[in-house]
């Protein structure tokens, strides 16, 4: 059972190319007490980055449909300080973590994995001085998942260090 209210409010921009997954993920960072604005694309992303200040992105890495390795690259060039939360099917994962991504999740994956990887990139992130969001702020419930474990094929296995 998943719990239906928390001390949230953070702020996510996903950026998802598939409508389907858009909307599912985007339901379950909604039930968990986020505030989440979607996107299909990176000129999407882009407009939604200009418009309002995000806690956490969370974007697809699939160049065909989202381009999410594409707004890591752009927050990273501008220096805007957001952390990116990737998620793929397998594609990228690698290079969005050398280029700084707060965490990656492999697809397909459950609700706790994605709420547990929100939490402990908003977790580290958060400061207390200067406005930064003080530590527990974004509670979402979920434990974050081991870092050493992917999901892959309805299985996990370790991953290689």
């Amino acid at each position: 059972m998943y719990p239906t209210t928390t001390r949230t409010g953070a702020r996510i921009l996903l950026l998802e190319g598939d409508p389907a997954e858009r909307a599912k993920y985007s339901a379950w960072l909604a039930a968990a007490g986020c505030r989440v604005a979607t996107a299909g694309s990176l000129a999407e992303a882009g407009a939604a980055l200009a418009d309002c200040c995000f806690d956490l992105a969370i974007a697809d890495l699939d160049p065909a449909r989202s381009n999410g390795l594409g707004l890591l690259i752009t927050l990273r060039a501008d220096r805007l300080g957001l952390r990116l939360l990737a998620i793929s099917r397998g594609s990228f994962l690698a290079t969005a973590h050398a280029l700084g991504a707060a965490g990656t999740l492999r697809k397909p994956f459950e609700r706790s994995c994605l709420l547990g990887a929100v939490t402990a990139a908003l977790a580290d992130q958060a400061s207390g001085p200067g406005g930064r969001p003080s530590p527990g702020q974004f509670d979402l419930g979920f434990a974050p998942p081991r870092p050493s474990l992917l999901r892959e094929g309805g299985s996990l296995r370790l991953a290689a260090a």
